[in-house]
């Protein structure tokens, strides 16, 4: 039998798509309230925290914590951008990991995971016309960006692309919480391909895919994150009640 869905901690900005009032004052508060913004979908309380960029990393409220502790808050959830390892990943595919790997280590972070979810997000994938694949996802301390670097980070570590919060946010959380209600915890992590592996080693190539990152993931974060934040819920949970 399934663990149920309860409240759900996601580690990225609110989407301005799920609601017409508030919006910008949710997104506001996800990215500089220590206690996020929540919201309730489907009868649950969703809260939208983004925690920063890298190592130095943004510590959630302890209601947040206790939330978690006392088991209100069975899954976290993170949907974001990143950055192509495998060459064949192309801009827009998605990317559900199967495992989370810190860069200087070969140890995924040992998290539980929902089988139901790899069908929701291939369905979506469908639905968006791009490609989809399961794989391990990096955890970078910098921006990779050149060619070389990315080809021998797809070959040393398997991973599928890299990005600079998911596996940082959770060992933080990891040394805040009781073991137990870690232990617990479900963990949803999923990845839009914000730019591709550059075709050549020109720097031009590299630069070019740096608009992209900087518009899917700043410019035009709303209209394309956002976007796919909001129908992943109304996939996974249904529409909003």
């Amino acid at each position: 039998m399934q663990d149920p869905v309860k409240d759900i901690l996601f580690i990225r900005q609110y989407p301005t798509a799920l609601e017409k009032e508030g919006r910008v004052r949710r997104w506001i508060e996800s990215g500089t309230d220590p206690r996020g913004t929540t919201v309730t979908w489907t009868g649950r309380r969703i809260t939208f925290f983004l925690p920063g960029v890298g190592t130095r990393l943004r510590q959630p409220h302890p209601d947040l914590i206790s939330r978690i502790n006392t088991g209100q808050i069975s899954d976290i959830l993170d949907v974001g951008g990143a950055g192509a390892l495998d060459p064949r990943l192309r801009r827009g595919d998605l990317v559900l990991s199967s495992q989370d790997i810190c860069s200087g280590s070969s140890r995924p972070l040992p998290v539980k995971r929902r089988a139901e979810i790899e069908e929701l997000l291939a369905t979506l994938a469908r639905r968006r016309q791009v490609n989809f694949q399961v794989g391990s996802i990096l955890t970078h301390h910098n921006l990779v960006l050149s060619r070389t670097r990315r080809l021998q980070l797809f070959q040393e570590s398997g991973c599928s692309v890299v990005q600079m919060e998911h596996c940082w946010f959770l060992r933080a959380l990891q040394e805040r919480v009781h073991p137990e209600a870690f232990a617990s915890l479900h963990v949803t992590h999923v990845e839009m391909v914000s730019d591709a592996v550059p075709i050549n080693g020109n720097p031009l190539f590299a630069l070019f895919e740096i608009w992209h990152v900087i518009n899917t993931c700043a410019v035009l974060n709303q209209r394309r994150l956002g976007r796919l934040k909001s129908e992943f819920l109304e996939l996974w949970l249904g529409p909003s009640t």
